[in-house]
């Protein structure tokens, strides 16, 4: 292990009877994460700047979020930042770190790490229950995947790039280079394949990040709108009811409020 990892290491929560499977790293800028024998799931706590993002990792974390980490070394830190962090025994090791959506997963990794101490009865099931949503999660994410494969390569190429970028001042213009074609022949493909415009289709993806965001952080509303690419607040509101029938801010403050089956989650912390 290097400096860096048993630095990390070092400061990890040491009062009370630690339990194996968690701890709290605290890591600065440019910090080694500590080497892993099993993959672990992350969940951020705090962090200093806009996002947190790790090597190898294309999507940014925000302050509530959770990912999954691969066996092994190498990942730095982007950012200061606290993370919890929990061991995933029985969890079959994804390829590179992976972003969980899945609002359920960031409640019962707090509730584990703020009963350890004084339940240790909640800690196991916890867990096993998060094995179970990230297996779930895992096979949502092969039949993307399988998805993807029916596509046309040029449009499929464009909706793993819309997942990325999806926060940046897209275009038609730029997604159809991205394609390798003219901006009317690639709307014209994109609508046969997908059954959406494109700009329809990039609203709705940035609607859906806005949705998690609302559910598993306390961002802002006006950072939430920066973050997922929306003009500005009152565009986000204008998108997001379009899509879910409710505003932002009746979702901060009453997720229930959201349709049934568009939310991760309605239990209460």
């Amino acid at each position: 292990m290097d400096r860096a990892s048993e630095h990390i290491t070092g400061r990890q929560r040491s009062a009370g009877p630690p339990d194996e499977r968690l701890r709290l790293l605290t890591l600065a800028r440019g910090e080694m994460w500590p080497e892993r024998e099993v993959c672990e799931i992350v969940l951020v706590l705090d962090c200093r700047a806009r996002g947190f993002t790790m090597t190898d990792m294309d999507e940014t974390l925000c302050v509530g979020e959770t990912a999954l980490l691969p066996l092994g070394d190498g990942l730095i830190s982007s950012a200061h930042g606290r993370v919890i962090s929990a061991r995933m025994e029985q969890l079959a090791a994804p390829p590179e770190p992976q972003r969980l959506t899945d609002s359920l997963i960031a409640r019962l990794l707090r509730r584990a790490w703020a009963s350890v101490y004084t339940a240790r009865d909640v800690v196991e099931p916890s867990l096993s229950l998060i094995e179970v949503l990230i297996t779930q999660s895992q096979r949502a994410h092969q039949e993307r995947l399988d998805f993807l494969d029916t596509l046309d390569p040029r449009i499929a190429r464009v909706l793993d790039y819309i997942e990325v970028h999806f926060g940046e001042g897209l275009t038609v213009a730029e997604l159809a280079d991205v394609a390798c074609l003219s901006p009317g022949h690639f709307s014209r493909l994109f609508k046969a394949s997908i059954g959406d415009a494109v700009w329809t289709y990039v609203q709705s993806r940035r609607c859906e990040r806005a949705k998690e965001m609302l559910l598993t952080t306390q961002s802002t509303l006006s950072d939430i709108a920066y973050a997922c690419g929306f003009a500005h607040q009152g565009h986000f509101t204008q998108c997001f009811r379009k899509q879910f029938d409710v505003t932002p801010g009746q979702v901060r403050n009453e997720p229930c409020a959201l349709p049934e089956g568009t939310h991760g989650s309605c239990q209460s912390d």
